[in-house]
């Protein structure tokens, strides 16, 4: 009967504060003959593919080239052999 009430918890944030992010969108940029591909989609494709595995890898492909990443690249003038990189990772562009 002495005890007082304990209180409610309360979040600081609540989920209507939170910032609201797009993953769908990306950048590219060159930068020293590298072709940098970043933002919220590339971080999270980046975040969900492991390149130890084939099948991951053949998402990944698939998942740039739907997005239009591949087709972006083209059009800024990629060549076969140039470097790609997205987010840490880096590779050779190949057809």
């Amino acid at each position: 009967d002495k005890i007082p009430p304990l209180p409610l918890y309360q979040s600081e944030i609540s989920i209507d504060d939170e910032e609201k992010v797009d993953y769908t969108v990306y950048d590219i940029k060159v930068e020293n003959g590298v072709y940098e591909i970043y933002g919220p989609f590339v971080d999270r494709l980046i975040a969900g593919v492991n390149f130890g595995d084939d099948e991951s890898v053949n998402y990944f492909h698939r998942s740039i080239k739907k997005r239009g990443i591949i087709e972006k690249l083209e059009e800024m003038g990629i060549q076969e052999g140039d470097t790609v990189k997205f987010g840490d990772i880096e590779f050779d562009f190949v057809y």
